[in-house]
């Protein structure tokens, strides 16, 4: 019960640790000060993850590497499609 509990509340913190930078980026509308090799290994470890763990039926792990690619895949598209400025 308590290992479960622990491992929402992991899972949690680590699929919401990226949002505040997500939210800077798209507030930006760049992501230049991100590394292009950190965003890609991100995106890449988290689809590969995310197909690993899915058959297990995981909770936490499942969210969390679902955030991740999500908010990788944010930050990448305004890496190389960044907002113009008006």
């Amino acid at each position: 019960m308590w290992i479960d509990i622990i491992g929402w509340i992991g899972g949690g913190c680590y699929a919401i640790f990226a949002i505040p930078q997500t939210l800077s980026v798209i507030k930006s509308g760049h992501a230049k000060t991100i590394s292009l090799y950190f965003l890609i290994l991100m995106w890449i470890g988290s689809f590969l993850s995310l197909i690993y763990i899915y058959p297990t039926k995981e909770g936490p792990l499942i969210i969390n590497f679902s955030m991740s690619l999500i908010t990788s895949s944010i930050m990448l598209k305004y890496k190389f499609f960044e907002r113009k400025k008006i």
